[in-house]
């Protein structure tokens, strides 16, 4: 993305500066992540991975062994240790698609309490929405996108109570 690290959905690109050569102990030489990115695609993974798990809680009552409630706060607390982490690091990562779209209003506390109230780089596409519909719902997405929808009135500045405020709703 434009040359800077980029993580969507369990995929992600990085730099080639971000990248190091490993020798492991039968001599085979590998590529792996510096320090710094391993440790962002594990927080983001756990991010996927709860955001996909509690999905699954609201659309299939799955059983959540921390209940809805728990697991939502867990994936609050991911979205902070993944800011956080960012902190760290000399450059600024992208993210596209779910769970990031779905958490907008958390994403945009959380850079605001580590960058001294700055409001985060946000940038949207527009896609044919019909296209757009037909291919979700032919693929794997099919009845598992959660979409709210709330009676109060969407914050311009802050997403919350938009389609993208998957934690609030």
């Amino acid at each position: 993305a434009l040359g800077y690290p980029s993580i969507h959905y369990n995929v992600g690109c990085v730099t080639k500066e971000n990248m190091l050569e490993v020798t492991k102990e039968d001599g085979t030489i590998v590529t792996d992540l510096t320090d710094d990115y391993s440790l962002l695609f594990t927080i983001s993974e756990k991010l996927r991975v709860t955001f996909t798990h509690l999905g699954r809680c609201i659309l299939e009552n799955e059983v959540c062994p921390s209940g809805a409630q728990g697991t939502r706060d867990f994936l609050v607390q991911n979205i902070d240790a993944l800011v956080n982490h960012i902190t760290t690091m000399d450059v600024i990562p992208t993210f596209h698609d779910i769970p990031y779209t779905n958490v907008m209003p958390s994403m945009i506390k959380v850079v605001k309490k580590y960058y001294n109230g700055s409001m985060p780089g946000i940038v949207l596409t527009e896609r044919d929405p019909e296209i757009y519909v037909t291919r979700r719902v032919e693929k794997m997405h099919a009845g598992r996108d959660i979409i709210c929808k709330t009676a109060e009135a969407i914050d311009p500045e802050t997403l919350e109570n938009s389609a993208f405020d998957f934690v609030g709703c």
